[in-house]
């Protein structure tokens, strides 16, 4: 039986990897790159 909430770890690098995919569009507005995603 899996738990339905994953562990700390993998709670963080899933919120690490949000941010980064969030600040990079917002990078990628500014440079027009934002359809990279």
């Amino acid at each position: 039986m899996k738990g339905i909430y994953p562990p700390a770890p993998v709670r963080q690098a899933f919120y690490i990897r949000y941010i980064r995919i969030i600040s990079a569009s917002l990078k990628g507005e500014i440079n027009g790159m934002d359809k990279c995603f």
